[in-house]
């Protein structure tokens, strides 16, 4: 069975290493061409997450926002159409201070829109290695 991994993350994120570990850690013992990933082609996470796919030969999908034709809501509309376009196994997200409470936020938005879904968000804030696991019940204020 094939391993879906969508990223999701800060512009600001710089850490390929950690991602890449991430991924390791998530992967586990399943082959690499049995892992698809998806991010949103942006600078920050997305892009990390794109050169540690091309590290550990992942395939990987962007699903780039459409600024132009779309405007502001550009970046939600396309959280959307990962989750619903890709249909991720998983989430992982990651941005040093996440605030569920944000409405603007993309990050945010991915995450609450993973957790309706019904999808495994795990978020992993740069301080360590070690990922949280996020899930519906805990952010039942915020959804």
């Amino acid at each position: 069975m094939e391993m879906r991994i969508l990223i999701t993350g800060s512009r600001e994120w710089t850490s390929v290493a950690l991602i890449e570990r991430a991924l390791r850690h998530e992967i586990g013992s399943v082959p690499f061409d049995q892992v698809v990933l998806a991010q949103g082609g942006a600078r920050g996470a997305d892009a990390c997450a794109h050169k540690a796919a091309v590290r550990l030969d992942i395939s990987d999908y962007t699903f780039p926002a459409n600024w132009s034709d779309e405007g502001r809501a550009a970046g939600h509309l396309r959280n959307q159409r990962m989750l619903t376009e890709f249909e991720p196994t998983l989430v992982l997200a990651f941005k040093s201070n996440l605030d569920l409470a944000l409405l603007r936020g993309g990050t945010e938005d991915m995450i609450r829109r993973a957790l309706t879904a019904g999808v495994r968000v795990k978020w992993c804030s740069g301080s360590s290695s070690l990922v949280s696991i996020l899930n519906a019940p805990q952010m039942a204020g915020v959804l």
